[in-house]
Order: structure tokens, then sequence, then C-alpha cells
């Protein structure tokens, strides 16, 4: 009898520490984040990077980023794509979309909730977090001044696409804010550019 007894107590030990492991581990898993966002807040922003897992079953599978026009429909920027250990950053328009890529979306409530249809198209039978990191990515903010001397150039004239294998999300401009601002957006001397690229192509491109 007294052997049950133990033998019960230990089975709800055990139980109990199961559970407090699983809820930790789950608690860690919550925390880590998707990008490496720096010192900045952007907690007050409508923007966010929201990360996706692409399907066998997609209806876009085989398609360029250019044919899908997802910009043009909904407004969502494609931040990177995440095949395997490779990391395509920024994708380009003829960057086809494949099964099981990763992709990053930027966009707004509003816009990611216009989208999730298409998203939830392409949700995956079965998938099993990748414990691989984004380690290269991050997000990283430039100021239009004399040290970097873009006033008067637009997006895609001024190169940051290029120098950085970056995408520009944000333009704030005084008391104004540009969100996924078109290639054609003439710079101004004190803009603050917010970009998700290549931190250390990022960093050089300030130190330069």
């Amino acid at each position: 009898m007294l052997s049950k007894k133990i033998q019960k107590f230990y089975g709800k030990l055990e139980a109990r520490f199961l559970i407090n492991l699983n809820a930790r581990e789950a608690a860690e898993k919550a925390k880590r984040p998707l990008l490496d966002l720096g010192k900045y807040d952007i907690s007050d922003w409508e923007t966010h990077i929201s990360q996706h897992v692409v399907g066998s079953n997609a209806t876009f599978l085989g398609k360029t980023l250019m044919e899908l026009k997802w910009r043009e429909k909904y407004g969502v920027n494609i931040a990177f794509i995440k095949r395997g250990d490779l990391v395509i950053l920024p994708p380009k328009r003829e960057e086809i979309i494949f099964p099981a890529d990763e992709i990053g979306v930027i966009a707004t409530d509003e816009q990611l909730s216009k989208f999730q249809p298409v998203l939830e198209s392409s949700r995956p039978e079965a998938y099993t977090a990748s414990t691989s990191k984004v380690e290269d990515v991050g997000l990283q903010r430039l100021v239009v001044d004399e040290h970097f001397r873009v006033k008067g150039m637009t997006i895609h004239d001024s190169g940051i696409r290029e120098k950085t294998d970056g995408l520009v999300i944000r333009v704030e401009r005084e008391d104004q804010h540009f969100i996924n601002p078109s290639s054609d957006t003439m710079l101004q001397w004190g803009d603050v550019i917010w970009l998700v690229g290549n931190k250390q192509k990022i960093q050089a491109l300030k130190d330069a």
C-alpha cells in the first residue's frame, strides 16, 4: 500500500515537472525574435514583420513576385525568403516562391488582414518550426544628412537596396510617416529611413 502511494506521488511529481518544462519551453520559444530589432522600439508602429511557411498546396507556387503583384494588390512587402539555410535578402521581383519557403511579410494590421486568405491557402499540412535563425537580418535606421547624402534622390536611385541587401519599410518626415514607400519616393533632408536588411552592410553604409 505504501509503495503504491509513493508511486502515485512520484507520478504526480513527474507529470507536474513535465507540464512546467513544456510551459517554460513554450515561453522561451515565444520570446525568440523573428528578426534582430536591436535597440529600437517599434511597438507603436502599425507595421509588423511576420513570418509564414509556404505549404505544398499553395496556389501561387512557381510564380514570381512580379507575377503575384502582392504589393500592388495588398500593399504588403516581402522582406526576405528563407529557403533552408539560404536567406534571399531582399528577394527580387523575379524570385519564385517554392514549397516550404519561409517568407517575411511586412504589413499593417489592415494589409495583413486582406492578405490573410492568401497565406491561409498556403498553410502546410504539417510543419515543424525551424531552429535556425535569420542571423544576418536586422532592422536599422538611416538619416538623410551630411553623412548620408541622398537628398533629392528617389529610394531607387539612392542604391540603398543594392548596398544593403535591404528593403525600405518606413520613411519618417517631420510629423509624417510613409509605410512600405514606393521606390520612386523622393528623399528629403532629415528623413529617417527604416530598412530591413543585412546588418553588416547597413552598418558599413552608415560608417562610410
